[in-house]
């Protein structure tokens, strides 16, 4: 489970440069004020799932 976890995040990592720096800002902002103002690394793994999947809908 933690591999996968990693992998994601790796590959998130990578994918990163192509999201848009308002999509990064809203989704940031969002998972802080959901979570509490603390980021989880699953929260992480999520937002850049999120990130990757809504790049082409700018």
């Amino acid at each position: 489970m933690l591999a996968n976890y990693a992998n994601k995040a790796n590959y998130g990592l990578k994918s990163v440069n192509t999201c848009h720096a308002h999509i990064i800002t809203n989704k940031i902002m969002s998972f802080i004020h959901l979570s509490g103002n603390m980021i989880s690394f699953e929260t992480i793994v999520g937002w850049f799932e999120v990130c990757m999947y809504n790049t082409d809908l700018v």
